[in-house]
């Protein structure tokens, strides 16, 4: 008989070569990552934890001027991973030199690095909006300024 013959052994077949090989009946994770080993399905949690690592270390290789880019938060659960620019300026409300935030940006595990990197900019192209507007005089004053309250 030639391997054209031969039909793959199913999920459970495996399973139960594995359980006589070791003598055990895999349970929690150790079932999980047999399975993933058996079929190169990786289990949705370290799909998780991989994706997290990769946008690190994707906004890591991310520099501009002498901005930082920030964890705002880090989810397996909830997949999802938020980052945010961080630079030093004039605080426009209170005219001092202090530590400035943009808002947080959302990514997600089915993003490539080339969107994450997407991301990172329009990061940071609306940060620097946001400072263009508040710096931005008419007649000085500030007829774009980027803090409103809308209506109730």
């Amino acid at each position: 008989m030639n391997r054209r013959d031969q039909t793959a052994p199913s999920l459970d077949e495996m399973m139960a070569a594995c359980q006589v090989a070791t003598r055990t009946q895999p349970t929690g994770w150790e079932l999980a990552f047999t399975k993933a080993a058996l079929t190169g399905v990786i289990p949705p949690v370290d799909r998780h934890r991989a994706f997290i690592d990769r946008a690190r270390k994707v906004l890591g290789r991310v520099s501009y001027k002498d901005w930082a880019i920030e964890e705002v938060s880090a989810s397996i659960a909830d997949r999802h991973y938020a980052f945010r620019v961080r630079f030093d300026a004039i605080d426009h409300a209170t005219d001092e030199f202090s530590v400035q935030r943009g808002r947080p940006w959302l990514l997600t595990p089915e993003m490539t690095d080339a969107e994450i990197v997407r991301t990172a900019l329009l990061a940071i192209l609306t940060a620097e909006e946001h400072e263009a507007r508040e710096s931005f005089l008419f007649d000085g004053q500030p007829i774009f300024a980027p803090h409103f309250d809308l209506p109730s």
